[in-house]
Order: C-alpha cells, then sequence, then structure tokens
C-alpha cells in the first residue's frame, strides 16, 4: 500500500482499492529539525484501519527537506477499530525513531 508523501507534494496518495473509495486521515508534527507525517487508511475489506508513517528532515542537514524514515506498512498490516488508534500507534512509532535513533536519521 503506497499513500505516504510524495516528495514532490508532500501529499498522500490513496491505494487503489477496486473502485471503493476508502477513508483516510492524515495528521502532521514538527519535532525539532524533522516533520512527521501520519496516516491511516481504512482497509479494502472495510475491517480497520492501517497505519502508515513517514519522518522528513526539514533542518539541520546539507540536504534539508526529505525522506529519512518511512514505513507504509506499519505493525504488519495490523488493522486498528479506529482511524485515531492507528494514527495514535503511527505517531508513536515515528516519535520513536527520532527520539531513540538519531544517528540513523543523520543523511
Amino acid at each position: 500500500m503506497a499513500f505516504l508523501p510524495a516528495a514532490a507534494n508532500h501529499g498522500f496518495v490513496p491505494a487503489s482499492s477496486a473502485g471503493r473509495e476508502q477513508k483516510m486521515r492524515f495528521d502532521e508534527r514538527d519535532e525539532g529539525d524533522f516533520r512527521i507525517y501520519v496516516g491511516a487508511i481504512e482497509s479494502p475489506y472495510g475491517d480497520g484501519y492501517n497505519a502508515a508513517a513517514s519522518v522528513r528532515r526539514m533542518h539541520g542537514a546539507a540536504r534539508a527537506d526529505h525522506e529519512v524514515w518511512r514505513d507504509d506498512n506499519l505493525a504488519c498490516g495490523h488493522r486498528w477499530v479506529t482511524a485515531e488508534a492507528a494514527l495514535r500507534y503511527a505517531m508513536t512509532k515515528a516519535l520513536e525513531v527520532v527520539r531513540s535513533r538519531p544517528q540513523a536519521l543523520a543523511c
């Protein structure tokens, strides 16, 4: 499933769902030199929401405004009952990456 920020427009691109309109929710947050984007997209089966996250370095590097971490299938595709729960999980994971592994995001 590809529905994370595209480099050119920072917009979310929904995955194909065989003609069925999927419900999507998004959030973003600045954390130091990084901007975190998270998304919750309704499962194609209608039985919950999948979570995704992307971290972009916005400041503090020679090459600012580029994606440094991404997971568009958090928790191996687990489906949360609500979009809010999926967004909370995605934000928690992205914050964990930014706060506990900054050396991995140094590029």
